[in-house]
């Protein structure tokens, strides 16, 4: 907690009387700023804040002022920005809501919407009426409600019953802009007779003639975002009756105003870094790891400052290694050539291949699955039982945290598979029971790390009954089973002598294949789910029965997998669904199962599971149907699966699998090499998401990958892509709040081609859309600018996705053929830049969007998912490391960056939040999803407290190989094809002319052929254009 700046006003519409007040969130307090009048803003006006303005609205005729923001003046609305006529769009029955980037206009009686991007330089404050960004709907479910925008939510309250519900907002959905489901823990009740206000991630309920207001903190970042509710007096004095209060975010200035308190502002904060960085620029290459291009950094010289943890310097090293199906070891080892293009081939760097780089062999394969598995005790030390129903095999093992399973203390085949087992203990000997659908027979025998003994009992039943678990009354130990065949269920003492007669035994209408026990106030109880309706209860058990179940109810999803565990004296259940792979945490008692408390998705579903305990900490083992197993720690924060990074020679050409695994020698690397040592680059950086290359820079750009992992459609779809509602990138949020200083910068060479622009940018705001050149420019006008000290604020720069005929090559770094043109730009950019009059307060930012296939020996660790409704799959880890490196003279030299803010990690987002940091957009402001808010930020690397003088002003890089454009094109520059031949034939040739044209030059053999191929059909498109135009 610090303090933020944030605001709340009270306003007195029949005086215009205001006081501005400052919350302090160190303590939950209030301190007044000043105080003053408006004659002009009076009864019969709204005020809306969004970001740095004040929506100034009069309710009877829809005409709208919108005031500038500034805490600094004697009145903090100083300046009229822009006045309208909003009635074309809205009558005074509707409201307006402010959404970060949008403004929603809300009809609560019929429950319909029009949400469009807000505009501050917009004469309407919107997009046009027309604009396809534009999303209308209609709410069945959120009607005569109060909507409380906060951290990314829409907070909806019926205005008769106070109840609470809460979605998160998704620009662009077109469907609903409130998907469902609504948001677990954020539904509660407040008085509808209080008023409603955000401020920051905060939602204010507050009353007339009372003093008190009652805060309702959020946390995106959380599972469970609503934190607990405080109520504090706020006021010297309750409210008049005809007070309204509102809350204010403003941009934060360089200087804070007089009587406005703030944050520390000395070397490693934000303040500090807003005072000496006035310029960034930022180059996204493609397709490399961490080890690969920065593994072998500091294997000669030391780094010089550490950032964060000072552990060492994370690089490649001679022990890590994957191991081939064969058996076969692949050693990480240092490439000995010089040829820069490789590895040889374009390795797979699709979703899914990259879950197998990460996940096989999660932290053992055995050959057989074990689909029954079950835990015991022997002389203080833990065992796992496990049989295969392949082969009928056995096996004992111990089981412990710092090995996993260790190697088998015995083992043995049977003549059956046996699906319903467990152990007991009676009279200080362990046993375990047994059924098997052969004959319905069942056994009991002792069990130890030695083996299984013979049985001492045994019989066989008229079925099986494969849910069976034992539990204990009064001291005797009992076992319940339930057959799949009729539902009938029996309850049995269980001894050394075998299984008793039946004491309770009944039939249920369903099958409950998941079953546990547990214990709560001294009384056991068994919690069942079934798979048909989804349904599932907690009763009482005891020897005479399960007795009425005491809570039940209805879940989403059926989870096969499930376990209790105790957790400081509370029990919780673990549960996994074999349908998506999420799982939850819940508390489990004699009321109930609770509100999940961590939930998460795995990339295998694991139908054989169990917990134990080992030096006070419980772990979680795990085996999937493809046999790979793990085990971890598990407690209500959760149970994380660490990826072992084990699958990387299996998913590449096994006979060029050493490529797979090896790193450059850092001299060939220049001038990356130079860059690192002489500013910063960090070993804990993480591409957004295990995947390629689109949805990597979505996650740079917009936040979020628009709840897609693979790279977006090409052809037609791509060239309609403006056509539809998107999430909003970066540049909306800027816009949303002022700044126009900022400009992309690419390499376009055929056309209107501008992939950036086109996928995050384009349609989104009506004066880029008018005037994109202003916005957008060639490579050759930054050089210029950066030279001339004329570039903008913010600057994204594009590498060339193709080489042409002219000589330019495609310089993205992407494997195998473009390694030494992408150093020959990354010289480029850096050198006119520092030959520039701005260099000395420039920050020059290198990074990848993913690693394309390439071994890291790093796991990547958890993740939040951008936005909650999107598919589960995999948006909860991050992707592989990929280097990152800052430039600029307030950099110590050979600095080496972790994240210094805890529980949290770098990836492409934490591009997105330093930069709007810098720029003074508070974090509630920017609602561009989930992730984004929990990302790690970087103003930390900047130290030093004087601009060095010794960065060195030129650095060179390898000649570019002659016969670069003969190289054979790998999937991206496929990709880039498809995408430019559709942009030139749009709107004159035919769809299936212009597929016909995008295979032919896809089949070409080299990247030279294909640039003369894309000349050419420019040149055709050309003058099918000026002959129409005749």
């Amino acid at each position: 907690m610090g303090v933020a700046y944030e605001f709340l006003v009270q306003w007195r519409p029949s005086t215009g009387d205001w006081s501005l007040y400052q919350y302090i969130d160190s303590n939950d307090s209030l301190h007044l700023v000043k105080k003053g009048q408006w004659w002009s803003v009076r009864s019969g006006h709204q005020l809306i804040p969004i970001g740095n303005y004040v929506i100034d609205r009069e309710l009877a005729t829809n005409r709208f002022r919108l005031w500038l923001v500034d805490i600094a003046r004697t009145d903090f609305l100083p300046t009229l920005v822009t006045q309208g006529d909003l009635s074309a769009d809205l009558d005074p029955s509707a409201d307006i809501i402010p959404l970060g980037n949008y403004l929603l206009l809300y009809w609560p009686a019929t429950g319909a919407y029009k949400c469009r991007r807000f505009d501050p330089f917009s004469s309407t404050l919107m997009l046009p009426a027309g604009s396809p960004q534009n999303i209308t709907g209609n709410w069945r479910t959120v009607i005569n409600s109060d909507l409380a925008p906060v951290a990314g939510y829409v907070v909806c309250r019926d205005r008769n019953s106070g109840a609470c519900r809460t979605w998160m907002f998704d620009g662009g959905n077109a469907s609903d802009i409130l998907p469902n489901p609504p948001i677990a823990g954020m539904q509660w009740t407040i008085d509808p007779g209080m008023n409603l206000c955000t401020l920051g991630d905060k939602v204010i309920a507050w009353s007339n003639g009372s003093a008190d207001i009652t805060v309702y903190p959020v946390d995106p970042t959380q599972p469970f975002p609503l934190q607990p509710a405080k109520t504090i007096t706020a006021w010297e004095s309750s409210l008049p009756a005809d007070t309204v209060v509102f809350g204010l975010t403003p941009l934060i200035p360089l200087n804070l105003p007089s009587g406005v308190q703030g944050d520390a502002d000395g070397p490693g904060t934000i303040p500090w870094m807003r005072q000496n960085i006035k310029k960034i620029v930022y180059l996204m290459l493609e397709n490399r790891s961490f080890d690969h291009l920065m593994g072998d950094l500091y294997s000669q010289g030391s780094v010089g400052r550490f950032i964060g943890s000072n552990a060492p310097f994370d690089g490649a090293s001679s022990t890590n290694c994957n191991t081939a199906e064969s058996g076969q070891r692949f050693y990480q080892s240092k490439y000995s050539g010089t040829n820069l293009n490789y590895p040889t081939d374009d390795p797979d760097h699709s979703h899914s291949g990259v879950m197998h780089q990460l996940t096989d062999d999660i932290a053992g394969k055995w050959p057989r699955f074990y689909p029954t598995i079950f835990t015991f005790g022997d002389g203080g030390q833990t065992y796992c039982f496990g049989q295969s129903d392949s082969d009928k095999r056995w096996f004992i093992s111990p089981v412990s945290a710092s090995v996993g399973v260790g190697d088998e203390t015995a083992s043995g085949n049977w003549n059956s598979f046996y699906p319903a087992m467990f152990a007991f203990v009676d009279e200080g000997q362990t046993y375990c029971f047994g059924q098997t659908r052969d004959n319905n027979h069942w056994f009991v025998s002792p069990i130890s790390a030695s083996g299984v003994g013979d049985a001492v009992a045994q019989g066989n039943w008229a079925r099986c009954y494969p849910t069976t678990f034992p539990f204990v009354d009064n001291g005797q130990t009992y076992c319940f089973g339930q057959s799949d065949s009729d539902k009938r269920w029996y309850i049995s003492p269980i001894s050394a002598n075998g299984v008793g007669a039946e004491t309770a035994n009944g039939y249920w209408a369903d099958f409950y294949p998941t079953m546990f026990t547990f214990v709560d106030g001294g009384q056991t109880y068994c919690f069942g789910q079934n798979s048909r309706t989804k349904y599932w209860f907690v009763s009482p058990i005891s020897a005479n029965g399960v007795g009425d179940a005491v809570a039940q109810g209805y879940w989403d999803d059926f989870y096969p997998t499930m376990f209790p565990f105790s957790y400081d004296g509370q029990t919780y259940c673990f549960g996994q669904s074999d349908s998506d792979k999420r799982w939850f945490i819940w508390p489990v008692s004699a009321v109930g199962a609770g509100d999940a408390v961590a939930q998460g998705h795995w990339y295998h579903f694991y139908p054989a599971m169990f917990p134990f305990v080992d030096a006070a900490t419980t772990y979680c083992f795990g085996q999937s149907s493809s046999t790979s197993w793990f085990v971890n720690t598990i407690s209500p924060k959760g149970c994380p699966a660490s990826p072992q990074m084990q699958g990387f020679v299996n998913d590449y050409n096994l006979s060029k699998s050493f490529e797979i695994m090896n790193y450059y020698d850092s001299s060939l690397l220049d001038p990356l090499t130079t860059l690192a040592k002489q500013f910063a680059v960090s070993d804990a950086w993480f591409c957004s998401l295990p995947g390629p290359t689109d949805p990597n820079r979505a996650f740079s750009l917009t936040g979020s990958s628009f709840g897609l992992v693979a790279n977006f459609e090409s052809g037609a779809i791509y060239n309609n892509w403006p056509n539809a509602p998107r999430r909003p990138s970066v540049w909306d949020t800027l816009w949303a709040h002022g700044n126009k200083d900022w400009k992309l910068y690419d390499q376009s060479l055929w056309g209107n081609f501008h992939y950036t622009y086109h996928l995050f940018l384009e349609g989104h705001i009506q004066e880029v859309n008018q005037s994109p050149d202003t916005f957008r420019a060639d490579i050759s006008d930054f050089y210029s600018a950066a030279r001339a000290g004329t570039l903008p604020a913010f600057s994204f720069i594009e590498p060339a996705w193709m080489g042409n005929s002219s000589g330019v090559t495609a310089n993205s770094c992407h494997p195998p053929s473009e390694m030494e043109p992408g150093l020959q730009l990354v010289a480029d950019i850096y050198n006119a830049l520092s030959q520039g009059p701005d260099f000395d307060h420039t920050l020059f930012i290198i990074t990848f969007d993913e690693h394309g296939g390439i071994y890291d020996h790093v796991p990547p660790p958890p993740a939040n998912n951008a936005y909650r409704h999107d598919s589960s799959e995999n948006f909860d880890l991050l992707g592989v490391r990929v280097p990152t490196l800052l430039i600029s003279p307030w950099i110590d030299q050979a600095t080496v960056f972790r994240p210094t803010q805890s529980g949290r990690h770098y990836d492409a987002t934490s591009f997105l939040a330093t930069l709007l940091l810098w720029q003074g957009i508070p974090a509630s402001n920017w609602w561009l999803g989930n992730r984004i808010r929990a990302a790690a930020t970087f103003e930390s690397v900047f130290q030093s407290t004087n601009i060095r003088t010794d960065a060195p002003r030129i650095v060179a890089a390898p000649p570019t190989d002659p016969n670069q454009l003969d190289m054979p094109m790998h999937d991206l520059n496929k990709l880039m094809i498809v995408r430019i031949v559709y942009t030139l034939c749009a709107g004159v040739l035919s769809l299936e002319e212009t597929e016909r044209e995008a295979r032919e030059i896809c089949a070409l053999g080299s990247t030279r052929l294909a640039a003369q191929a894309l000349d050419k059909l420019e040149a055709r498109v050309q003058r099918l254009h000026e002959s129409r135009s005749q």
